[in-house]
């Protein structure tokens, strides 16, 4: 068996990786913060960075319906706008 040579989180005492079906799901428990990848790497690299974002790194998005038409390719006009069923 390999080990693994990716580069893990600061703290990576708190990343737990599942499997679940065809994907890896990298979750920092300490923030809650979760990311997938289709691979083991793919995923903890993909929460490193949710983790960047999650404590400050980006940008602010000013106006988000030009964000998602610009960045996402997504009509906010044909969002549905209803509150989700379960609670926040």
């Amino acid at each position: 068996m390999s080990t693994p040579t990716e580069e893990l989180p600061p703290d990576s005492s708190s990343v737990t990786v599942t499997r679940d079906g065809d994907w890896f799901v990298a979750i920092d428990e300490a923030t809650d913060v979760a990311s997938q990848g289709r691979t083991r790497p793919e995923a903890l690299a993909n929460l490193a960075e949710a983790l960047e974002l999650h404590h400050g790194g980006g940008e602010d998005i000013e106006d988000a319906d030009t964000f998602l038409a610009t960045g996402l390719d997504i009509d906010a006009g044909e969002l549905d706008t209803r509150e989700p069923r379960w609670p926040a």
